[in-house]
């Protein structure tokens, strides 16, 4: 099912600052796309407007794969981003100037620069910048990967428009869960202290199903307690998980893990390491943060309950 969202209409990719959104939509490939022989060959290719994009070349050409093609008229806004979201890896997206013609295979129309390999600028989800001239149309040109390998599975594209050469900085099309830890006070050798667990939605849609944290503690420290309001959390295993929704822009609440630090030995560059994982995340590539902690020599300063004299 094809679903595509004119400018000022937005769909679960969420509304951006970036630049006029020209097309937003969502595909699932059925088997009765067109089929094409040969595809663009996906080395990549240098992909910011500041640079001209030379063909990667076609490859395989007696094989059929299926491809989806979209239309956008630019307009006044020539310089254009194309923002593609593959969860499976299954597809590809290639732009070409003006009307692309299948029968023609890439070859025979005019590439202006492709999300495959190299060539893209944020991983999966990708995206890419072109240069339409004035009074042209962009098609972008959606490819299986491999000849059936698309079948049933969805992906989204998204192109936006802009009236100069300012950068837009990669986002995800969908959640991103991000994550972070810190200790606010320092560790004494002997004492214990809190390490302090952030997760934020850096993407465009709400998380959906279980986030997941772990730490994983250096060795030589000892858990002592594992909590957060809304996370449910085991302390043998140092894991928290929620089912809440967390909206773009969103934290959820702290996790907070205390940890006992030891009495002696080595006591610099400790590394606590937490991860997120779960929750409909499409950016797997900012889902872990180190804390380093270098152990001082003293007392510790852990609050505790004040004394009171009768």
């Amino acid at each position: 099912m094809l679903a595509i969202f004119c400018l000022g209409v937005f769909s679960t990719f969420g509304t951006f600052s970036q630049g006029a959104e020209l097309l937003n939509a969502s595909y699932a490939f059925s088997g009765s796309e067109t089929p094409q022989l040969g595809r663009t060959n996906r080395n990549g290719v240098a992909a910011k407007w500041s640079s001209a994009k030379a063909f990667p070349g076609a490859i395989n050409p007696t094989t059929s794969y299926g491809v989806k093609l979209f239309t956008v008229t630019p307009g006044a806004a020539q310089y254009v981003q194309v923002n593609f979201n593959d969860p499976k890896s299954a597809f590809y997206a290639a732009a070409f100037l003006d009307d692309y013609t299948i029968a023609s295979g890439p070859a025979g129309n005019t590439f202006l620069g492709d999300s495959g390999g190299t060539g893209n600028l944020g991983g999966n989800p990708s995206y890419f910048q072109v240069f339409v001239p004035f009074g042209h149309t962009l098609s972008v040109a959606v490819n299986e990967i491999a000849t059936g390998g698309g079948l049933g599975r969805e992906f989204k594209l998204q192109v936006e428009g802009f009236g100069d050469t300012q950068f837009s900085p990669p986002f995800a099309l969908g959640p991103d869960l991000t994550v972070s830890v810190n200790h606010p006070a320092p560790f004494y050798f002997g004492g214990s202290n809190d390490y302090v667990i952030s997760v934020t939605n850096a993407g465009t849609a709400p998380s959906a199903g279980t986030i997941i944290v772990t730490d994983t503690l250096p060795a030589s420290m000892t858990a002592l307690a594992l909590s957060g309001a809304g996370w449910n959390c085991v302390l043998a295993s140092l894991t928290c998980t929620s089912d809440a929704a967390l909206s773009p822009g969103a934290s959820a609440s702290p996790i907070r893990l205390t940890a006992n630090a030891p009495a002696s030995g080595t006591g610099t560059n400790l590394i606590n390491m937490v991860t997120v994982a779960g929750g409909g995340d499409q950016v797997p590539t900012n889902n872990s943060s180190g804390d380093v902690t270098n152990l001082v020599q003293g007392r510790s300063i852990r609050p505790h309950s004040p004394i009171v004299r009768q």
